[in-house]
């Protein structure tokens, strides 16, 4: 006789990744509105109470799958950028990989509302947590350029604002953040995939680069 499906409640499978599984499936194919607790309760072998007792509705479980697939993203980029030309092509692999996501993808065609609060009123954790990604990594490139702009040629290469980073990562996240989410909409004014990357290289290269004609603070 074949083998019944184990119960993860049941067997060393974990409920927590039992309950994400169910989640990620359910939402993506029925979206956050026409999925219910019972269901992803079903799909998980796991009881009702059991999923309550870890969150508290749908929506808080959408709230925390979509903050976990924006920073597992993260585990599959470049992670030391050592200048600007690195950095610009690390965010927007990033952001390549964010707007393709099959989750945030569901997110935004059944229930876009649910990112209205991070996008108009607030930082959810994600973003949060991205920024201070971002601002380290600002913050090495800026190290690796002071001793760059002191070798031979320092105009070769493309320099970072000496400016600060924390500003710096915030107004990339809102950039990278409207691209993402607006790249379905905007697909038709762009035409393919490769335009869109290269317009957005050129946006961060241009609002992190170092200007040397001098408006911009210098590298000392």
């Amino acid at each position: 006789m074949p083998k019944s499906p184990q119960n993860p409640e049941s067997t060393t499978m974990s409920v927590d990744e039992a309950i994400i599984k169910a989640g990620l499936s359910c939402i993506v194919k029925d979206g956050v509105r026409r999925t219910t607790m019972a269901g992803i309760a079903r799909a998980a072998q796991v009881s009702r109470p059991t999923l309550y007792r870890r969150y508290k509705d749908v929506t808080a479980l959408a709230t925390a799958l979509l903050t976990r697939e924006l920073l597992d993203i993260l585990d599959t980029v470049p992670r030391m950028p050592s200048d600007t030309e690195e950095l610009v092509n690390t965010i927007v692999i990033y952001t390549d990989k964010a707007r393709n996501n099959a989750f945030l993808r569901a997110i935004i065609e059944t229930d876009p509302e649910l990112l209205t609060t991070y996008s108009f009123r607030r930082f959810g954790q994600s973003q949060i947590a991205l920024i201070r990604y971002l601002e380290t990594l600002i913050k090495q490139v800026q190290v690796s350029d002071v001793a760059r702009a002191h070798g031979e040629e320092p105009e070769a290469a493309l320099l970072i604002r000496q400016d600060d980073p924390h500003v710096m990562a915030t107004m990339i996240l809102v950039i990278t953040q409207a691209a993402a989410l607006s790249a379905q909409a905007a697909s038709s004014g762009f035409g393919s995939d490769d335009v869109w990357r290269e317009e957005l290289t050129k946006t961060l290269k241009g609002y992190l680069s170092h200007d040397l004609t001098g408006s911009s603070r210098t590298i000392s």
